[in-house]
């Protein structure tokens, strides 16, 4: 499969990492039935960590002011391409936490 730093990882805390457990799931193309990737299985000590994880970061995302918390998706008022804030210079991170996505083309409804 792929050599992204998401293969076979959890995000827990911040960064990519191997299961506990070890455990792996297939991702599937829905249309092909391909299996494109593999994913990370979390078990109850990787919930219980990003469950931690997102408490304490939520406490200081609670303290962050409206222009803070805006800053990393390219300030207020912005789309998330840098905008006042470097313009593109953040893109690349941006855009590397996003969910992954498949566009398999336009969908024809039979309406």
């Amino acid at each position: 499969m792929g050599t992204n730093r998401w293969n076979e990882a959890l995000f827990v805390d911040g960064e990519f990492r191997a299961p506990s457990g070890g455990g792996l799931l297939s991702v599937r193309d829905k249309a092909s039935g391909e299996i494109f990737a593999a994913v990370g299985l979390a078990d109850a000590a990787d919930v219980d960590a990003a469950a931690a994880s997102a408490g304490l970061a939520q406490r200081a995302w609670a303290s962050a002011t409206y222009a803070e918390a805006a800053a990393p998706f390219g300030g207020i008022g912005q789309s998330g391409l840098g905008g006042r804030s470097g313009g593109d210079a953040n893109l690349e991170e941006f855009t590397e936490r996003r969910w992954l996505t498949l566009n398999p083309g336009q969908v024809h409804y039979p309406y």
